[in-house]
């Protein structure tokens, strides 16, 4: 009886958390395939409702960003073929990707200085800033979750375990 019972409860575990996970990836895949333009679009009035911008510094923002995002959209096919194929970025291939992905980001930045007065830039800065740290956050939590979920690397699922370990060697 305890057998069924213990049977009935890991099956209804299980089907559970393979639910969760179905549900998890539907989310995923649901995120929306903006065109560039579109994209543009709408990060360019979010901008101006946190900036207050004119129209002058508008279409100045608009122009920059559908830049960016087709320029974005492109690379981000590029790595999925990649992908798709198999290969992985060398070294040198992900230094490059590295440093090109700053260089834009420092000329991003300037583009930005231009258009912007400098209170609206200040607090552009200041939002920008708190992005990087939220996505840090998201970043850190989702590889939180996903060591939870998949269990240690080493297929033991107590954290305290690797800490033995080290502790062991030394």
């Amino acid at each position: 009886m305890k057998k069924i019972i213990g049977i009935l409860v890991l099956t209804v575990v299980f089907t559970f958390s393979n639910t969760i996970n179905a549900q998890q990836k539907q989310r995923m895949q649901k995120k929306a395939n903006y065109s560039p333009e579109q994209m543009a679009t709408l990060m360019t009035k979010k901008l101006t409702l946190h900036l207050n911008l004119d129209a002058k510094q508008q279409k100045a923002i608009q122009n920059l960003l559908t830049r960016e995002a087709s320029e974005r959209k492109e690379m981000m096919e590029k790595m999925k073929e990649r992908r798709a194929n198999g290969e992985r970025p060398t070294d040198a291939e992900r230094f490059e990707f590295e440093n090109k992905r700053l260089d834009k980001q420092i000329a991003h930045k300037n583009e930005m200085r231009k258009i912007l007065s400098n209170d609206q830039f200040e607090k552009w800065e200041k939002v920008q800033a708190a992005k990087m740290r939220n996505g840090k956050k998201k970043m850190a939590n989702a590889k939180s979750n996903r060591m939870k979920r998949d269990g240690n690397q080493k297929g033991n699922s107590r954290r305290g375990d690797g800490q033995k370990e080290f502790k062991n060697r030394i």
